[in-house]
């Protein structure tokens, strides 16, 4: 996996990398949690871009709606979610992301850009500086 990411970022202009947003899962499908995969990490950890918490596994379950429409799961995570759910998630995400690079991320982009109107207050809460819907960023 390493050698593909790399592949995928040397094909950036270097001139871009530190303009450029990395959307990142802290723990992927909840079988991917970045701090069991330290090599990973650093890779993460060496571009300067900023990195943005991009949900915290990415998927709601499973359905045969998406499976249907885009062969995956569920990956609208934030969508359906009570308050509470949101931030237990958000909390988790934070937690881990900050654990692996250092620093909590001060953006947030929910998967598939879909998220309900709990997130927004929840996000707020949680001390995010922003997030990121389809047609703006929200400060």
């Amino acid at each position: 996996m390493i050698k593909y990411f790399k592949k995928l970022t040397d094909a950036i202009p270097n001139t871009a990398l530190d303009k450029a947003l990395l959307m990142i899962v802290p723990n992927w499908d909840n079988q991917f949690p970045l701090d069991l995969h330290p090599e990973f990490v650093n890779c993460l950890r060496s571009l300067p871009c900023e990195k943005v918490i991009h949900g915290y596994t990415h998927c709601s379950g499973h359905d045969w709606w998406n499976k249907f429409w885009f062969g995956t799961g569920n990956h609208a995570e934030f969508s359906t979610l009570s308050g509470t759910d949101i931030m237990n998630r958000l909390k988790s995400a934070r937690g881990l992301f900050e654990k692996c690079f250092g620093k909590p991320s001060s953006w947030f982009c929910a998967p598939r850009w879909q998220q309900s109107k709990k997130a927004h207050n929840a996000l707020m809460e949680a001390g995010f500086q922003g997030y990121m819907l389809r047609d703006r960023y929200v400060f």
